[in-house]
């Protein structure tokens, strides 16, 4: 269901007077809590050719076009893959096989991924996926992939 319906249907029941655009601007401004240390090696990683930056997540569309686009993300990767998006949420198998076959990902690649959610890392392996844990930005930068390429 689409999320604005959603809210506008069970704002009905509630006394909430605002509009359902004015609360989801003042939810998704809120609840956005960007780890700057990430989005600058995110930014260092974008600025080398020999790298493809993707992002997947498991958003509805009105959340992952702010994402996009509200927040900026669209200036570092070259794709979004989210769950409204494929059909698929983000801790299921599919998700992650149908990234595969929409980047048309083959075996020997192992795309590099971090998640902070051990099911879901355990899902993108299982998809085929060179997958890690991540808590905070030395996860990304001390990877050995990363810290390859920074130091090129």
């Amino acid at each position: 269901m689409d999320l604005k319906e959603a809210l506008a249907e069970a704002f009905s029941g509630l006394q909430y007077e605002g509009s359902v655009d004015r609360f989801v601007a003042y939810w998704f401004t809120k609840d956005s809590v960007i780890n700057a240390d990430v989005l600058g090696v995110v930014a260092r990683l974008a600025e080398l050719s020999s790298v493809e930056l993707y992002l997947a997540t498991g958003q509805e569309h009105y959340r992952a076009n702010f994402l996009w686009n509200d927040l900026g993300f669209k200036e570092h990767f070259k794709e979004i893959f989210y769950s409204a998006k494929l059909g698929h949420l983000k801790n299921t198998p599919e998700f992650f096989e149908t990234i595969n076959r929409m980047l048309d990902i083959s075996p020997p690649e192992r795309p590099l991924y971090f998640d902070d959610q051990m099911e879901i890392v355990a899902l993108a392996c299982e998809a085929g996926w060179d997958a890690s844990m991540f808590e905070s930005a030395e996860d990304v930068v001390n990877h050995r992939q990363i810290r390859d390429l920074l130091t090129e």
